[in-house]
């Protein structure tokens, strides 16, 4: 269950308004980030993905085909300001998912 711990609404002159995510307001829902890596193992994926949620200022982030492996430690992937959730595929090539939940929202499994 996510908590809202942000009032202030976020807005990027930058970004048209109807594609800029916007923060949590009291009540309100998280920005959602939704991405299919095709490998978040990729030189320099993770440096990628860091500039846009932080850029984007994303609540909460799902990666989708990570292609991670449970031989991968989280601290490879991990980003500042975001807790990392994920499920790994066991058994078979590709797959898997990820979830980056920022710190300003409570969060568990």
């Amino acid at each position: 269950m996510f908590k809202t711990q942000v009032s202030a609404p976020h807005t990027n002159s930058s970004i048209p308004s109807s594609h800029a995510p916007q923060k949590v307001t009291a009540g309100g829902t998280p920005s959602l980030y939704v991405l299919n890596a095709s490998a978040i193992t990729k030189p320099h994926a993770v440096k990628h993905l860091t500039a846009d949620l932080s850029g984007y200022n994303v609540d909460v982030a799902v990666v989708m085909e990570t292609h991670l492996k449970n031989k991968r430690a989280d601290h490879h992937f991990a980003v500042n300001g975001y807790t990392l959730f994920r499920r790994d595929r066991f058994g078979r090539r590709g797959g898997r998912v990820a979830v980056y939940v920022s710190s300003r929202l409570s969060a568990d499994v």
